[in-house]
C-alpha cells in the first residue's frame, strides 16, 4: 500500500471503528430498553412457562423443542453460502443469525452445562470470520478515490470470505456436524432454571 495508503486505511478504519462501535452502543442501549432477552424467552416459549408456574424441567423441554429448530434454520442459512461469492449483504445477515443462535444457546446454557461450550466457540469462530469480511467490504465502500487501496481491500475480502467458506465446510458443517449439533440440542443434561445464568454484557464482547 505504501506509506501514505497505509496511513490512509489506517485512519479510515479508526473512523469507521469509532462510528460503528458509537452505533452499536446504542443498539445494546436499544436492547436493554426494549427487554432484548425477554424477547428471546418469549421467543423460546420461557415467558409462557413461567407463567404457568412450571420449573427447570419445561426449560429443559423447551431447549429440546427449540434450538433443535434454530440451528436446522442456521446450518441452511450457511449452506447458501458455502461456495461461490456470497453477497455482502447476505454475509452481514448471516452473520446476525450467528448472533442470535449464540445468545439463544447461552441463554440455556445451564441445562446442557460444559457440553455446549465447544458450540459456543465455533459460533464465535463464524462471528470473527464475519467481523473480519465485514470490516473489509466497509472500508472499501468508504475509501471512494483510492483504487489501488480499494482494489486491495476488495482482494482482501474476497479472501476472507474463502476463509470464512472454508472453516464452515471444513469444520462446523463438517460431515457428521450437523447431526451432533442435532443430538447435542436434543439431550440437555440439567434440569437447571435458566435464571441462574449470568449473561456478560453485550457491550463486553
Amino acid at each position: 500500500l505504501g506509506e501514505d495508503g497505509g496511513k490512509k486505511l489506517k485512519k479510515s478504519l479508526g473512523e469507521a471503528r469509532e462510528r460503528y462501535a458509537q452505533e452499536f452502543s446504542a443498539l445494546v442501549s436499544e436492547w436493554s430498553a426494549d427487554g432484548f432477552t425477554g424477547q428471546w424467552a418469549t421467543e423460546l416459549g420461557l415467558k409462557a412457562a413461567a407463567a404457568n408456574g412450571q420449573g427447570a424441567e419445561t426449560v429443559s423441554e423447551h431447549a429440546k423443542d427449540a434450538l433443535p429448530k434454530l440451528a436446522a434454520k442456521f446450518f441452511r442459512a450457511g449452506r447458501k453460502l458455502e461456495a461461490g461469492v456470497p453477497d455482502p449483504a447476505d454475509l452481514h445477515h448471516f452473520r446476525v443469525k450467528t448472533k442470535q443462535l449464540r445468545y439463544a444457546l447461552e441463554i440455556f446454557q445451564p441445562v446442557y452445562r460444559k457440553a455446549i461450550e465447544p458450540r459456543l466457540a465455533e459460533l464465535k469462530e463464524i462471528q470473527d470470520h464475519l467481523g473480519k469480511v465485514s470490516d473489509l467490504y466497509t472500508t472499501h465502500a468508504l475509501l471512494k478515490g483510492t483504487s489501488g487501496i480499494r482494489k486491495r481491500l476488495s482482494t482482501e475480502g474476497q479472501h476472507a470470505v474463502r476463509k470464512f467458506q472454508s472453516y464452515w465446510t471444513g469444520t462446523f458443517d463438517a460431515p457428521g456436524e450437523r447431526r451432533a449439533w442435532k443430538q447435542l440440542l436434543r439431550e440437555p443434561l440439567a434440569n437447571a432454571p435458566v435464571a441462574a445464568r449470568k449473561r456478560t454484557p453485550r457491550h463486553a464482547r
